[in-house]
């Protein structure tokens, strides 16, 4: 599992419940501008877009899956991938500051 927090998102939110280090998961930060929120587990990616004057519990959350090497799920996971690519890792010991340190 991958999991790459996006905008105002705390670490301690996209973080599994109750774990600091899950085997094989892996949080990463980043300072980019970004529109839409993306998780992705393997084959399957949760895609969260902002809707314009909407409150975030009224935005929609896409669940895509992997379906071959075009449509939806690979140009979202292009996105994810370059960004993930230049993002620092998260660690537990990191929670609750503002500055994330070089990158």
């Amino acid at each position: 599992m991958t999991c790459l927090p996006l905008g105002n998102v705390e670490p301690r939110a996209a973080r599994p419940q109750g774990s600091n280090a899950e085997p094989g998961c892996e949080v990463r930060l980043h300072d980019r501008t970004l529109y839409s929120s993306l998780f992705r587990y393997d084959d399957i990616m949760l895609v969260n877009p902002p809707v314009w004057g909407q409150p975030a519990s009224a935005n929609p959350l896409f669940e895509l899956k992997r379906a071959g090497d075009s449509g939806w799920f690979a140009t979202y996971a292009q996105s994810f991938e370059s960004v993930w690519g230049t993002a620092r890792p998260w660690t537990p010991d990191q929670e609750g500051t503002a500055a994330h340190g070089p990158h």
